[in-house]
């Protein structure tokens, strides 16, 4: 790794950290002014959708790290793995800010989305978003996998871990805290292979919003464009062996 590899991904922490602390009161201001509010569990109308803001800040963050990966200075299929965690990342927060912003939530679960396709013919946001989603777990698990057997199983898991937190999402820190409490966890198994830093810019943006989002200033369902909608700092087990 060299001498550079600690003090990149140094750079990289404190670079996330700070991007994602200066973001936080100009994102809450422009989702306020545009009115992309929703009203949270205790009843006060809050901003939501904060994923499209991280989805900013965490382009800026990972355009930092695309030289170690492009240029293939990390080994590991650098360039490939790059790609497919930035651009999966990416569109799976879209999906989730396209929920957040035009979906009705009045369907709950996978069943409920399918119950409105099948009675009034009405494809959901969140039926979207769950199949979007799945297909983005697949896609990305392929990147990574050695046979179809590994496929399945690395898909499974990133996909149920995106569900799993969506289940966590009803009061404030629920999903961030463990989403970041597996993402580190990972992290350290996982060290001290090169691509570890590829994740580095989502969990330290995440975990500048902590404060936020337990205090509330922050809609819940801002937890998932945050966690679950970038759950890709689940690195596929294929990666941490």
């Amino acid at each position: 790794m060299g001498v550079s590899f600690p003090l990149v991904l140094l750079g990289t922490v404190l670079l996330a950290w700070s991007v994602g602390r200066i973001v936080v009161p100009f994102g809450v201001t422009f989702l306020r002014h545009h009115t992309v509010v929703a009203t949270n569990y205790a009843g006060d109308v809050v901003p939501t959708g904060y994923g499209l803001v991280l989805l900013f800040a965490y382009a800026a963050v990972y355009a930092f790290i695309a030289p170690f990966f492009l240029l293939d200075l990390v080994g590991h299929d650098g360039a490939d793995l790059y790609w497919t965690v930035g651009t999966t990342s990416m569109w799976i927060v879209l999906l989730g800010w396209l929920d957040d912003t035009l979906g009705d939530h009045t369907a709950k679960g996978f069943r409920g989305h399918i119950a409105v396709l099948a009675k009034n013919g009405v494809f959901t946001t969140g039926l979207l978003k769950a199949l979007g989603g799945g297909v983005a777990a697949f896609a990305a698990a392929r990147v990574t996998s050695s046979s179809v057997w590994e496929w399945a199983i690395d898909g499974l898991l990133i996909a149920l871990s995106t569900n799993w937190l969506n289940l966590l999402d009803l009061r404030p820190g629920r999903a961030i805290k463990f989403y970041l409490l597996g993402a580190v966890s990972l992290f350290l198994v996982a060290w001290p292979e090169p691509f570890v830093f590829l994740f580095t810019p989502l969990m330290l943006l995440a975990a500048a919003t902590v404060r936020e989002d337990l205090g509330g200033g922050l809609c819940s369902a801002t937890a998932a464009p945050i966690c679950s909608e970038c759950n890709w700092a689940f690195f596929p087990p294929s990666l941490c062996l």
